[in-house]
């Protein structure tokens, strides 16, 4: 059934009001409005309009701003946001459900990593879904896929952050965690210590949890 207001125009409207909600701070109403404009959309046949578009990438990113990772996959899985929004909500996943749910989990690093690739853009989340699946993979010993992607993760810690960075420590700690697996205790050692100076800018309690698993290892 087709209401009276189911006009373009007014259809339209909501979602520029949506926008200024937005804009304004006020996220329950623009994300009450965008389901609006999105459901009346659909209804009128209306999806090629290019605010269509865009409506479901800003219902992902209110997601995201919330930090909710339910609503954010279950959007992402019916199909909307950009493919760097479902990449990082595919991440978001792999890493709350890789303990109670490891092979879950896999699914959604692989999930991930696709999404990534649709998107061609090389920038911190392609970093932190490499490095995560990396260390996903070496808990689990599947040391050379573990390798794998380690090597994708330094590629691109080498092009966004400096050799000093913490983001470049996760890298050499997962390299020194390999590196003890395959008998090259020497060797992971020096990667642990290169590792520890990065860290030294993390607070004190994160430096010792990171000396605390090097120790274990």
């Amino acid at each position: 059934k087709k209401f009276p207001d189911e006009t373009e125009e007014y259809v339209l409207a909501l979602y520029y009001a949506a926008y200024a909600d937005n804009k304004n701070k006020n996220a329950a109403s623009a994300e009450r409005r965008l389901r609006e404009f999105i459901s009346l959309a659909e209804n009128n046949g209306w999806q090629s309009m290019p605010e269509y578009t865009q409506a479901k990438t800003q219902l992902v990113q209110l997601a995201e701003d919330k930090g909710n990772t339910s609503e954010g996959l279950t959007l992402v899985e019916q199909g909307n946001g950009t493919d760097d929004q479902k990449a990082r909500q595919y991440l978001k996943a792999a890493i709350e459900s890789q303990n109670a749910r490891p092979a879950e989990a896999l699914g959604y690093f692989q999930l991930a990593e696709e999404s990534l690739a649709k998107s061609g853009v090389q920038n911190n989340t392609g970093f932190s879904i490499f490095q995560n699946y990396g260390r996903y993979l070496y808990t689990t010993r599947r040391i050379k896929d573990a390798q794998a992607k380690l090597d994708r993760a330094r590629q691109i810690a080498l092009v966004l952050y400096s050799v000093s960075s913490v983001e470049y420590g996760y890298v050499l700690e997962l390299d020194a965690d390999i590196e003890v697996i395959s008998g090259n205790t020497i060797t992971a050692g020096e990667k642990y210590d290169a590792a520890f100076k990065n860290f030294l800018s993390l607070p004190p309690p994160a430096q010792a949890a990171h000396r605390v698993t090097a120790a274990i290892n």
